[in-house]
């Protein structure tokens, strides 16, 4: 079913719902009621039913959004910020600024130990102050730019993509940094050792080996001694316990 209706002419009124409740709205012929609050948002009052409804802007077209007392006002409010794009508050007022966004993006339980680490040091980098709102395109870029490192650069990226995925469409309607491309395609060195390297390593390994062999050797020599010698104080004489050092 379609519930978008074409701009038609009907009695409107303003008011706050709160101060007249929508149980008591008499029927009429065709009127319409809308929140001061919320111009765009309103209820239809029918002879046979009160229809809640919001009005777009520029086209005036009408969208139905469900009758009432079927949908309450509070489920045909949440409904029309949806469809109007906006929880009814300011942007301003509920967009945080970068550093709070970032500290709130980190506190996150999703990475490990390591992981944090390199994920912060890249989202420090960024010192944007303002709000993740008025953030651009132009502004990432020109900050990824300043990157001259190939490996951070593609981690800041990366780092940072995600950063802005997290916020859509919570704080931000799309990510600012859709469209840019990682200032560098990075790839992880990759090198094979030679014999030489390889028998550093291997004589290395070995001697560390040999060494920890021994001193366990040697550890387990001590134990068994001085539980031999325990035992044997055990078994002596009170008056032949003494032990000269």
């Amino acid at each position: 079913m379609d519930n978008r209706h074409s701009p038609t002419d009907f009695r409107a009124k303003k008011c706050q719902f709160a101060d007249l409740p929508t149980s008591r709205f008499a029927p009429s012929k065709r009127e319409y009621i809308s929140t001061t609050a919320t111009p765009s948002f309103g209820i239809r009052i029918g002879k046979r039913r009160k229809t809640w409804l919001v009005v777009k802007d520029q086209t005036r077209t009408k969208i139905r959004l469900g009758h009432f007392p079927s949908m309450s006002l509070a489920d045909a409010r949440k409904k029309a910020m949806v469809e109007l794009g906006t929880s009814g508050i300011p942007r301003e007022a509920q967009t945080p600024a970068f550093p709070e966004a970032r500290i709130e993006y980190l506190a996150q339980g999703k990475w490990r130990d390591n992981s944090r680490k390199q994920v912060t040091r890249q989202l420090m980098r960024f010192t944007w102050t303002k709000s993740l709102d008025q953030i651009t395109h132009q502004d990432i870029a020109h900050a990824l730019a300043q990157i001259t490192k190939p490996s951070d650069a593609w981690h800041a990226h990366k780092d940072l993509r995600a950063f802005f995925n997290s916020c859509v469409p919570r704080y931000i309607q799309s990510s600012p940094i859709n469209g840019i491309k990682p200032p560098s395609r990075y790839i992880p060195r990759q090198r094979f050792l030679n014999e030489t390297e390889v028998r550093a390593i291997w004589q290395w390994a070995r001697l560390t080996y040999d060494t920890l062999l021994e001193a366990k050797q040697a550890i387990n020599y001590l134990e068994t001694q001085f539980r031999n010698l325990k035992d044997h104080l055990e078994d002596a004489e009170p008056e032949s316990r003494s032990l000269d050092l």
